[in-house]
């Protein structure tokens, strides 16, 4: 017979009192139950994160080689340009919440620095990739309405250091630049 002091461990009586009570165990159980859930929400196949995270993004491979804007913007990459897995999401800021300086600090930075010589005649187009970079990719553009005379169109890019030219060619009969 055992006494007291002979106990076989393992025995209630050798858990700490919040572990052999019941709401004890209930929390217990439910933590891990969450973060088993969480586990396989966040582990493959469901890979909840980077699915959130590549949201609006499309795959750039056989399957489509480019991804396009609504307004006819379109950015392609051609197949031996492709370095590796690649997703791209191009979006775009109406000329208007531009030169309104609407859509956020960056955008208030990029209205105020546009060189006086110039005249914002298109959306502002935002192009986002993750992956590896390609080592070519063609941009086609829309001529925008209002935007005669053709010869005076030029492109222009915005990185956090200011306008930069970009070489671009204007394609007056297709109506793209």
């Amino acid at each position: 017979m055992n006494t007291a002091e002979e106990k076989p461990a393992g025995t209630e009586s050798d858990k700490p009192g919040f572990v052999r009570s019941i709401p004890g165990s209930l929390l217990i159980n439910a933590a891990l139950a969450v973060v088993i859930l969480a586990s396989a929400l966040w582990l493959p196949p469901i890979s909840l994160a980077k699915r959130l995270l590549d949201r609006g993004y499309a795959t750039i491979g056989p399957e489509s080689w480019s991804v396009a804007d609504p307004d006819g913007t379109q950015l392609t990459v051609p197949a031996e340009a492709l370095r590796g897995p690649l997703k791209a999401r191009l979006t775009s800021i109406p000329r208007a919440n531009l030169i309104g300086g609407k859509g956020g600090e960056e955008l208030i930075r990029a209205a105020q620095s546009v060189p006086s010589f110039l005249d914002v005649k298109s959306p502002l187009y935002r192009l986002s990739l993750r992956g590896e970079m390609p080592s070519a990719a063609v941009l086609t553009i829309p001529i925008p309405n209002d935007a005669q005379p053709y010869e005076t169109l030029d492109l222009y890019a915005w990185t956090q250091t200011g306008w930069s030219w970009v070489p671009s060619k204007v394609i007056g009969a297709e109506d793209l630049i």
